[in-house]
């Protein structure tokens, strides 16, 4: 909803640096629009004020501008999404406990939903006009540049609320992503197992019995060490798993680089042979393991 932890803080702090300035501010309200209400019954919550306790007359918990009679002209001031002047307000307060009669009604824009043609009105901002100074266009300027700062703070804060929202969805999406590839790998290496089992008996059976034809025997090779291989890339997603889940550190081996190029290039053997192609490796032993 529009009261959101960090929305709520970015209008307290509005709040607070206003309490600071009561001889020009005896008063100030700021309202948000509830995020599941729209148009002519748009409900707008108090989030916070000064030189006035909550629950005040003109300090309602909430403020429905098609309920008549409704405190300040709302529904004016999103007519004209503009400054609006209240001149019959019965306030009594400020630092010298004036009678303070006119306030200013405020629209807190949100000028990136306006070019989107998306609902580009915040909540808006009341503003108490001190009894002690006219209200010229220089008093005007000033509470047109709180509401306008006021606004691009509050922006700010639900950009950022968006954008903590949208990682922590990525991070979902990345945690059920590994899940399943955890899933499937375990699945996988089950028949895996099962296939190069019998495998390794048959090709350790024939280096003695020597039944195999040569091309079943290379066949067959072929198949085991695409089997093993296999097993290794399923275990290689458990492990990266695990890493993920903090459960298992990667650490360095050093292999033969050389041995390791003929037996990737080996895979595509029987694809290559079969077009009547020859594959021929040349992967000269480098004499020390690469770590």
């Amino acid at each position: 909803g529009a009261k959101t932890m960090q929305t709520n803080a970015v209008c307290h702090n509005i709040i607070q640096a206003l309490r600071t300035d009561p001889e020009d501010i005896p008063y100030a309200i700021i309202y948000l629009q509830k995020e599941d209400t729209s148009g002519v019954d748009a409900e707008y919550v108090l989030q916070s004020c000064c030189g006035i306790e909550e629950g005040q007359s003109i300090a309602p918990p909430v403020i429905i501008p098609s309920q008549q009679p409704c405190v300040w002209p709302v529904r004016d001031m999103l007519q004209n999404k503009g400054l609006v002047e209240v001149n019959d307000v019965s306030f009594k307060g400020g630092p010298w406990d004036d009678v303070v009669s006119r306030a200013v009604v405020l629209p807190l824009i949100n000028a990136a939903a306006s070019l989107s043609a998306g609902s580009d009105v915040l909540g808006f901002i009341v503003i108490g006009v001190s009894a002690r100074r006219a209200f010229d266009s220089t008093y005007k300027d000033f509470v047109t540049l709180v509401a306008g700062q006021t606004s691009g703070a509050i922006v700010a804060a639900r950009a950022y609320e968006d954008e903590k929202k949208a990682v922590q969805a990525l991070a979902e999406m990345d945690r059920l992503r590994s899940q399943f590839f955890h899933n499937v790998s375990h699945e996988l290496r089950t028949p895996l197992t099962l296939m190069i089992g019998p495998l390794q008996d048959i090709l350790t059976a024939n280096e003695h019995l020597k039944t195999l034809p040569d091309n079943t025997k290379h066949s067959l090779d072929m198949v085991l060490r695409n089997s093993q291989r296999l097993r290794k890339l399923v275990d290689s997603i458990l492990d990266f798993a695990k890493i993920e889940a903090g459960s298992l550190f990667a650490q360095r081996e050093a292999v033969d680089l050389s041995q390791l190029t003929i037996d990737l290039a080996s895979v595509f053997r029987s694809t290559i042979e079969r077009a009547g192609l020859e594959l021929d490796i040349h992967a000269p032993d480098l004499g020390s393991k690469i770590s």
